[in-house]
């Protein structure tokens, strides 16, 4: 909050404080994540990369095997999952987050 304070002022320091708690205490969503829209049905590696939230294919499919990914608030270890069209998923790596909306068709 000082180093804040610092280079802005007191109420931003107080207003970046209480999204901290928000997020790190108390397990919410930040509020102005990006939204990136994809495609097809992406699988999950394909979907952390679109997001940038990995850089590689293999790098995400690390991170999901090391248990650092959750799709829509749950814990995923599939790395082949395939992300269902037509929605918005929320993504977390570690402390960064993202939406996902897979514009395409559903398997029949």
């Amino acid at each position: 909050r000082e180093i804040v304070a610092r280079f802005h002022d007191e109420a931003a320091a107080a207003e970046a404080e209480a999204e901290f708690e928000r997020v790190f205490a108390k397990g919410a969503v930040p509020e102005d994540l990006p939204v990136f829209e994809v495609s097809g049905v992406p699988t999950l590696p394909e979907a952390l990369v679109a997001c940038r939230l990995c850089a590689s294919k293999s790098e995400a499919r690390r991170k999901i095997g090391e248990g650092a990914v959750d799709v829509d608030r749950a814990r995923c270890t599939d790395d082949k999952r395939a992300l269902e069209a037509g929605e918005k998923h929320l993504l977390r790596v570690g402390r960064r987050y993202a939406w996902l909306v897979a514009k395409g068709r559903a398997a029949q």
